[in-house]
């Protein structure tokens, strides 16, 4: 009687444990399709992204614009997240080896860091900016000037996010034993102390640097003492003026909160997640072994801090009219000589090819 228990609670077991793998394999299966079908909406992350870099760099007053310089940088971190996710999909279609994946995952990891870290604070950057130009008009002597010190600014950033990015080279990592999943292998006191401070320096304090920023931006405009008294060709502010109305001045700044607000919801989940991992010491292969449902959970917070890339040109190109009514134009311009070419290409391919023996009629009626 004891054989025949254990024998039927060993059945029930492996009865249990195969359903259960049954479940994960579909649930995986399913991640895997969702992961490949990703590289779709970051191709068109990728297109729209390129279409306002070229809008804003093409333009003579907008390339000499601070504010869309820092928005071209913040659209640059875009395309190279894009692109990153793009390739990334491509690979997971292909059996690759362990190592391989390994390389990929922490590039991958390190690359997308860069254009976060970047991101972060070039929209920081841009909130200073804006702050500067509406509260304190006569810092900078000209818009040349305050040009040539925010390129500086950008390539600070740049170094910045790079050496910020690159611990996540040791961190992170391709997960052994599973099917093209990346996460964080490294679990310590050092991780836990890199995911610290790239919540604290990376997140909370931009976010709310610029939160101040924009509702002292708010109240100053509420207020209504904003001074209309500018010198003639020797602020930044009465340069801007001639480049921006009013209106349009306070539609930027609507714009630009929209996308830090967007920014900053879609971003936390990743790090608390990442946070929350470091701190407790489980692994991302861990969660999804033991809870499916939590590993879903991490892999639609990764998910949603990615498409922070797709996020952005959308919400540009809709609140933005300038950067909107730009790019229309250039896709105009695209379809008329898309268009015109390939008229062109059809009048010729049937163009009758008249040799010297073939009969013409003159403009007499005679044929010659």
């Amino acid at each position: 009687m004891t054989i025949s228990h254990h024998s039927t609670f060993n059945q029930t077991t492996e009865g249990l444990d195969n359903d259960f793998n049954t479940y994960n394999e579909t649930v995986f299966r399913f991640l895997r399709i969702a992961q490949i079908s990703f590289a779709f909406p970051a191709l068109i992350s990728l297109i729209l992204n390129v279409l306002i870099i070229h809008s804003i760099f093409s333009s003579k007053e907008w390339s000499k614009s601070p504010t869309y310089y820092l928005i071209g940088n913040m659209v640059t971190c875009d395309i190279m997240t894009a692109s990153l996710f793009i390739a990334f999909s491509i690979v997971s279609c292909f059996t690759i080896s362990f190592f391989s994946l390994d390389v990929i995952c922490r590039a991958l990891s390190v690359g997308t860091g860069i254009s976060y870290m970047a991101s972060v604070l070039s929209l920081t950057i841009i909130s200073i900016d804006r702050y500067l130009s509406i509260l304190k008009p006569f810092l900078f002597p000209s818009r040349n000037k305050k040009l040539s010190v925010i390129k500086s600014v950008i390539v600070l950033i740049w170094i910045i996010s790079i050496m910020g990015a690159l611990p996540f080279a040791i961190v992170t990592g391709a997960i052994s034993g599973t099917d093209s999943t990346c996460g964080i292998i490294y679990r310590g006191v050092i991780s836990v102390i890199y995911f610290l401070l790239l919540t604290l320096l990376l997140y909370l304090i931009p976010i709310i640097t610029m939160a101040v920023l924009y509702v002292k931006i708010y109240h100053y405009w509420i207020k209504g003492i904003r001074r209309r008294s500018l010198a003639k060709n020797t602020t930044s502010n009465s340069f801007q003026g001639k480049f921006l109305t009013q209106m349009e001045r306070k539609a930027l700044i609507k714009t630009l909160v929209i996308v830090t607000a967007a920014f900053a919801i879609m971003s936390w989940p990743f790090l608390v997640m990442a946070l929350a991992l470091a701190i407790s010491g489980v692994g991302i292969e861990d969660v999804e072994k033991k809870n499916t449902f939590l590993f879903v959970l991490c892999t639609i917070a990764v998910s949603c801090s990615a498409s922070t890339s797709i996020a952005n040109p959308m919400l540009l190109m809709k609140f933005d009219k300038n950067i909107h009514r730009r790019c229309i134009n250039i896709l105009a311009q695209f379809t008329n000589t898309f268009f015109s070419h390939n008229r062109r290409k059809i009048f010729v391919s049937y163009k009758p090819n008249l040799s010297p023996n073939t009969l013409s009629v003159g403009k007499d009626g005679l044929i010659g």
